[in-house]
């Protein structure tokens, strides 16, 4: 039923103009490169914002992007004051005041160290990186894992985790020494890297998370019709592969990583 719904939605979708669109959609997005940030001029940029640009000319809607805290921009969307939100992870808390788009990507949580002639052993597991006593640097907010979480106490009672208050942070630590292993957002991480420091990293092999990532519509703001739009519009850019070719071009400017394939371990 749904299925058919959206399809008559599409049908309509280039000569109807949705009510929630007749005033630009209120975007909140805290600065988070390469996925979303603002330049000294104002304009935002990122894969995150390319990726709403494209789907919102599809679906006939103009954005207004606003630079806020995470934690504000929540806020404000349970108010109905902001309209959506890019990068949003499902959570049955959110699901509350919030309508959950399609999945337009994929967020991979990954563990890097330096790209250095000294390199370390091949990371399988935590068990293995508990056993061989390398330091993880570990930015204080986010989700790595239950795997993570059962063993999170024995790393920290041997010494092998280093908080940090943020990725920048992390990656600082990281160039002087203060840890083996940064553990992080699987394309931000890089990109923070070259950018603060002008350093490369090379991924270890452990994926300890990967998790589906949505746009995230106020309930109080946005209608359920419009979110069945976005939802069309990102069916339709993934079937004809301009998702996917959005990615590959930000997969390209990140050159900030080597990975397995390139060193052969």
């Amino acid at each position: 039923m749904r299925l058919l719904s959206l399809l008559l939605l599409l049908m309509i979708a280039p000569v109807w103009s949705a009510p929630d669109c007749e005033q630009p959609l209120r975007v909140g997005f805290n600065h988070w490169p390469p996925y979303a940030w603002q330049e000294s001029d104002g304009v935002t940029r990122g894969l995150d914002v390319d990726i709403l640009r494209l789907l919102a000319t599809e679906v006939g809607c103009e954005l207004d992007f606003q630079l806020l805290p995470a934690k504000r921009s929540h806020q404000l969307l349970r108010q109905g004051a902001l309209d959506l939100m890019m990068g949003a992870s499902f959570t049955a808390e959110r699901a509350q005041y919030g309508h959950f788009s399609l999945a337009y990507r994929e967020e991979e949580v990954a563990l890097f160290e330096l790209d250095s002639a000294s390199q370390l052993e091949p990371i399988h597991s935590w068990q293995q990186l508990l056993d061989l006593g390398y330091r993880l640097l570990l930015p204080s907010s986010g989700w790595y894992g239950n795997e993570f979480e059962r063993l999170r106490n024995q790393l920290s009672n041997r010494q092998q985790l280093i908080a940090s208050p943020d990725a920048e942070r992390s990656i600082q630590m990281l160039a002087h020494g203060r840890g083996e292993v940064v553990i992080g957002d699987s394309l931000a991480l890089p990109y923070i890297a070259r950018q603060v420091e002008g350093v490369r990293l090379e991924r270890q092999p452990l994926v300890p998370s990967r998790e589906p990532i949505h746009l995230l519509f106020a309930r109080s703001s946005v209608s359920p019709q419009l979110v069945v739009l976005f939802d069309g519009a990102i069916s339709h850019a993934r079937k004809d592969g301009r998702l996917q070719k959005l990615q590959h071009s930000w997969l390209d400017k990140i050159d900030g990583i080597v990975d397995q394939g390139e060193t052969g371990r």
